[in-house]
């Protein structure tokens, strides 16, 4: 629950910023260019910094790599808030970005740890879900926010449970296991790098992972849906909105039934269910008329399966690692899956605006029809087998 409850905090503070960010460049006179740099760079550091969380465990235990950095985002969001010039607000986004860039990697080894094999899937789940209520929860409130007490008060608002969070991880999570030191962290990485190649079942994993990113459900369907509603249906802004929210709800709903299912009848077949189901719906949606009845069903059915892939992924990945390198394992995986995977959006972008809405649910399906063929080759060997 705590370590679902940081997660839900970072989450919280990638909603928000966007909505601040138009605040900012009047108040700070900053130029859009100089804000897509700052984008950028946090988004890339903290995307490829994931990589170095498996070697930080080599110093310092989990919990306190988690709480630390839940303490630090609370600081670097005063000094986002109360920043003076644009310097000290790049400063306070790379720097929470860099602080919070642990959360997945070393959270999800904690959690296979901590949670015995049996009870794994709903464990990381939950952390999924838990950040997802953070998106959730701000999506309708950032605006009024930001509206009724302007951008800075509401940075800092989100930074008293970033606060709160940190310090009950510090105070409440107790670690028996003892910190290694008897190798070097490039050791570390380059283990976890044998370890990944010797298992033909985690290599298909990340490879899955790498294509179904082309319509994973934080990345491109967040980036899809809102503006397919928009501007090919041409839904009003309350419309949007409305139907936007339910699809997020799915993103927390989904995510803990996929981890109870996959726990009792394993990740795999789980795993290719959701992914044809996730190509069903999709072109469900594009066959959905522009009636916002049927189209709250679709879309409440889509939140519920595109965005159970993710920590079942992130959990047969658990079932998989050896429990020797799997902070290192995680750490290849969210910097894959958060570093390279991100650049379907760039792919996804071009596309959108040079062919428009239907090859880009073309090849949406399609990685979900090519990440199922990948999982179904996988030969489970872990702990968690049905």
């Amino acid at each position: 629950m705590l370590i679902a409850g940081s997660h839900a905090v970072i989450h919280g503070y990638s909603t928000l910023m966007p909505l601040v960010y138009p605040h900012a460049l009047t108040d700070l006179h900053f130029s859009l260019t100089a804000l897509g740099i700052m984008v950028a760079v946090a988004n890339l550091a903290g995307g490829f910094l994931q990589l170095g969380g498996g070697a930080l465990t080599r110093v310092v235990r989990r919990h306190v790599v988690l709480g630390w950095g839940a303490l630090l985002a609370g600081v670097a969001g005063i000094v986002t808030a109360t920043a003076s010039g644009f310097a000290q607000f790049f400063a306070g986004n790379v720097v929470r970005s860099i602080v919070t860039s642990p959360q997945h990697p070393v959270g999800n080894s904690l959690l296979s740890d901590v949670y015995p094999a049996e009870r794994r899937g709903l464990a990381i789940s939950g952390h999924v879900a838990g950040g997802n209520v953070g998106t959730v929860l701000l999506t309708p409130a950032a605006g009024i926010l930001i509206g009724v007490w302007g951008w800075r008060y509401a940075v800092l608002l989100l930074t008293i449970p970033a606060l709160i969070a940190g310090v009950a991880i510090l105070s409440s999570i107790r670690e028996s296991q003892s910190v290694r030191r008897e190798q070097s962290a490039a050791r570390d990485i380059l283990s976890g790098i044998r370890a990944v190649q010797r298992s033909r079942t985690l290599v298909l994993i990340f490879l899955a992972s790498l294509i179904a990113a082309g319509g994973r459900g934080l990345g491109v369907v967040t980036l899809v849906v809102p503006l397919y509603l928009k501007l090919r249906l041409h839904l009003d802004d309350t419309s949007v909105t409305g139907l936007y929210s339910l699809l997020l709800l799915g993103s927390v709903v989904g995510p803990l039934l996929g981890g109870v299912v996959g726990d009792r009848v394993g990740r795999r077949a789980v795993l290719v269910s959701v992914y044809l189901l996730s190509a069903v719906i999709t072109m469900v949606l594009v066959a959905t008329p522009a009636q916002p009845l049927l189209l709250a069903v679709v879309l409440a059915l889509m939140g519920m399966v595109v965005y159970e892939e993710s920590p079942l992924l992130q959990t047969f990945v658990a079932d998989e690692a050896p429990a020797i390198d799997r902070d290192a394992i995680f750490s290849l995986y969210f910097a894959v899956s958060f570093g390279i995977g991100a650049l379907w959006a760039v792919v996804v972008g071009a596309v959108l605006q040079g062919s428009g809405f239907s090859p880009v649910f073309l090849i949406m399906v399609a990685s979900y029809l090519v990440a199922g063929v990948c999982i179904a080759a996988a030969r489970p060997t872990g702990r968690v087998r049905r």
